[in-house]
């Protein structure tokens, strides 16, 4: 069997050293209602209701540095990939009340870690660097993983089948999506993984209009690593991008998996941005940009939208913040705030930012995400920071600053008392574990 390496996506970080006021407004909430169909086409969303005319935007400068963060104990554990000027070779676990490191796999020549679980209980990584085949109708890899408790207790280790492309993260405490197939003729096709028992079940891309191959060209690769669609913890729903060669009918469907039905279409010339479903399953987040790619400057927005397809938009910026480009982002524990990176005119000059969900206004902390000196993408800079971490009580947010090439600072950021400290170097944040 070939050796596989997994894919960690790069992340940069830089603090903001100094940040202006800016004006406040008010908070920006529309609802929308969606007519159910069985047709993506026919899924239209209409108007109810729309407040006030922007979102409330309140600048909150984190003091950075210097500042030792309280109450550490019982915090839990960080786990974290180590960068090095060659890449990703190995993983920790850092104790937050301790500062100790502990080897995700002990004797192992290579070991990347690639998600927690969502009860914070196992940790999912990657055993061999990746290894690129070509067949005539794919481009696979193959895999070698292994699972471990928090507490280090319990441990196994298995291998993928040959046409596995990669273990992306957890769907629920039990089973684990992957990819198979997928190329220039074919989408890829997610597979439900349960590492403690080797069931297996196939969940084929069968949506209608389905952005993709053979028609599409690849499809977008959306941060669940299953090309683009994503699935609730329930498998009653899914959230997939829909392409269509007239970009009025591009966006992403709610489909209901047992009626065979869209529930909700938001339209969005852009498709690469993730649907997040909430920690309770009930609703999940999305930025779209607006209606065609000939409206400049791109106006995002994030939209909440139910399990039923009743569609809240949750941000109108105002003409100061036109424009924004809004990468990663994830859901706090209580699903009451999303943290997200954000840029303005310069897209490898990225800030975190907090949107809270109920009242739709959003708290800029000034700290930087992107290498913005670096002014351009390579290699080392992505311009796409590594998605902010939330620590169980959500109480903490973890971010990686990567201030320079090849050097990073592991940050954990206290919005509510506006301090952050640094716990680590040269550290990629991959997931927040309980303590055992």
């Amino acid at each position: 069997m070939s050796s596989v390496k997994f894919l960690v996506s790069l992340s940069i970080a830089v603090l903001a050293v100094a940040c202006a006021p800016r004006e406040t407004h008010l908070t920006s909430t529309a609802t929308f209602r969606v007519q159910p169909s069985t047709s993506t086409a026919a899924a239209t969303i209409a108007p109810i209701q729309t407040r006030s005319p922007y979102t409330d935007w309140h600048t909150a400068c984190v003091d950075i540095g210097g500042v030792s963060l309280p109450n550490l104990s019982g915090s839990g554990l960080i786990v974290v990939n180590h960068r090095t000027p060659s890449g990703v070779s190995s993983a920790s676990v850092l104790g937050l009340d301790t500062g100790l490191q502990t080897p995700l796999a002990e004797g192992e020549e290579y070991i990347a870690a690639i998600g927690v679980s969502p009860d914070r209980q196992w940790v999912v990584y990657g055993l061999e660097p990746m290894h690129w085949q070509r067949l005539p109708d794919m481009i696979y890899l193959q895999n070698r993983i292994g699972v471990a408790s928090a507490d280090g207790s319990s441990r196994l280790e298995m291998e993928l089948p040959p046409d596995t492309f990669r273990v992306s993260h957890w769907l629920d405490n039990e089973r684990l999506f992957m990819s198979r197939g997928g190329g220039k003729t074919t989408p890829f096709t997610a597979i439900l993984l349960n590492p403690f028992t080797g069931e297996e079940q196939e969940l084929p891309p069968d949506f209608p209009d389905v952005y993709g191959p053979p028609w599409d060209g690849p499809a977008p690769s959306w941060e669940n690593g299953i090309g683009d669609i994503t699935y609730d913890r329930s498998l009653a729903r899914a959230v997939y991008a829909r392409f269509d060669y007239e970009e009025s009918r591009n966006g992403y469907v709610l489909w209901d998996m047992e009626q065979k039905r869209a529930l909700a279409f938001l339209r969005s010339p852009y498709l690469f941005q993730t649907p997040k479903w909430s920690p309770d399953g009930s609703r999940f987040i999305l930025v779209t940009y607006g209606t065609s790619r000939a409206v400049q400057p791109l106006r995002p927005a994030f939209f909440a939208v139910s399990r039923d397809g009743i569609s809240n938009q949750l941000t109108r910026w105002d003409p100061d913040h036109q424009g924004l480009n809004i990468t990663n982002y994830s859901w706090s524990p209580d699903g009451s705030k999303v943290a997200f990176w954000y840029s303005r005119f310069d897209p490898f000059d990225e800030r975190l930012a907090i949107l809270d969900v109920e009242t739709g206004a959003v708290s800029d902390t000034c700290i930087q995400g992107d290498f913005g000196g670096l002014g351009t993408q390579t290699e080392e800079f992505s311009g796409i920071s590594q998605t902010p971490i939330w620590s169980p009580d959500g109480r903490l947010i973890l971010v990686e600053n990567r201030y320079a090439e090849h050097k990073s600072q592991l940050i954990l950021v206290d919005p509510l008392r506006g301090v952050s400290a640094k716990i680590g170097e040269d550290m990629m944040p991959i997931g927040w574990l309980t303590d055992p």
